[in-house]
């Protein structure tokens, strides 16, 4: 038997059953198109995403000129006038040596912690003796067969005698460079011991 559209119409619970089924079957049809979309969409994200990840840092680039000079600065202001130097001359006392025998010389030694590797390379360190009333410088003092030298060093001053020099006085006088003197006189002869004193200001 056939059954014509008018008469399937004519059964109302025919009719809402195929409306149904044709919505459901479009709603299907909807979601599928949706979940392609959406899948394509989170493709195109990731293809996106991956091109902005960072790479390796490349090499450096070569390095560029040099660029000009820049202008002249300014001249500062000038300084405060500095202290007056203050090379100090250092003059002992006549002191009592006390000589022993080493070998075939008479040696003795003065102390003095003021006799620094500055002075021994840089300062004139000059050694007088005195006897009898005269005074020698000793690297000049030479009579006969007599003589009296010294070694300077750090912190001490090795007098060598061909006597024993104790009965002797002995004295010291350590001029650092640029100490005062007296411009007046010309540079003394180390073998006057008073002109030293004199041009250097030391009481004799």
């Amino acid at each position: 038997m056939t059954l014509s559209l008018s008469a399937i119409a004519s059964f109302p619970w025919v009719v809402e059953t195929i409306r149904l089924r044709l919505i459901y079957t479009n709603k299907d049809w909807y979601m599928k198109r949706i979940q392609v979309f959406l899948g394509l969409l989170l493709c195109v994200s990731l293809a996106f995403g991956g091109c902005t990840k960072t790479g390796p840092v490349g090499p450096d680039g070569a390095q560029g000129a040099q660029g000009p000079a820049g202008p002249k600065g300014e001249v500062g202001p000038q300084g405060d006038s500095g202290e007056e130097g203050s090379a100090v001359i250092i003059a002992s006392d006549w002191l009592s040596v006390s000589f022993g025998k080493q070998n075939d010389e008479w040696v003795g030694t003065i102390d003095d912690d003021a006799i620094t590797q500055n002075l021994v390379d840089r300062a004139e360190i000059d050694i007088f003796l005195k006897t009898d009333g005269n005074v020698y410088t000793l690297n000049y003092f030479k009579v006969d067969d007599f003589y009296v030298t010294q070694d300077v060093a750090i912190g001490k001053i090795t007098i060598h005698s061909s006597f024993d020099a104790s009965p002797c006085r002995f004295r010291y006088v350590i001029v650092p460079a640029g100490a005062p003197a007296d411009a007046r006189m010309s540079a003394p002869d180390l073998k006057d011991y008073h002109a030293f004193c004199q041009y250097y200001g030391i009481a004799k």
